[in-house]
């Protein structure tokens, strides 16, 4: 297991282990956008020697209403039991009611959409304002 970061630290400071993740996990919810980042589970295959395919799992996300990033790499082969457990305590996350009251990824992609047609209605009213249209 390598725990890149876990926590809000400064430079230099030792991330937390699991354990503080988990306890996290228990009482704050995740951040939804996160969800177009992998939706906090991302597997990364890797070439090993022989050209045996291995697998890293990386766990990466922050919550909506506490800074604590994490990002935290598990081998397939050799920490399974490590990932699931993972895995189902970020899954019980997602079903908190402070969870789902968030955006959805859909909804939050149609309001960014919104923001820009916007921002573009407003910079051509402008040129045209300008002489410029």
């Amino acid at each position: 297991m390598n725990i890149i970061s876990n926590g809000a630290k400064w430079r230099g400071q030792a991330p937390d282990d699991l354990s503080t993740l988990y306890k996290v996990l228990g009482e704050y919810p995740l951040d939804r956008t996160f969800e177009r980042y992998g939706n906090f589970v991302m597997v990364e295959p890797e070439l090993i020697g022989g050209g045996k395919l291995d697998g890293k799992v990386r766990f990466f996300g922050n919550f909506l209403t506490l800074s604590h990033v994490f990002n935290i790499e598990m081998d397939v082969l050799t920490e399974r039991a490590e990932i699931d457990q993972l895995c189902a305590a970020i899954e019980d996350n997602q079903r908190r009611q402070d969870y789902l009251r968030q955006p959805s990824r859909a909804e939050q992609e149609a309001a960014a959409a919104a923001r820009i047609d916007k921002e573009w209605r407003h910079r051509m009213e402008r040129r045209r304002q300008c002489g410029f249209a």
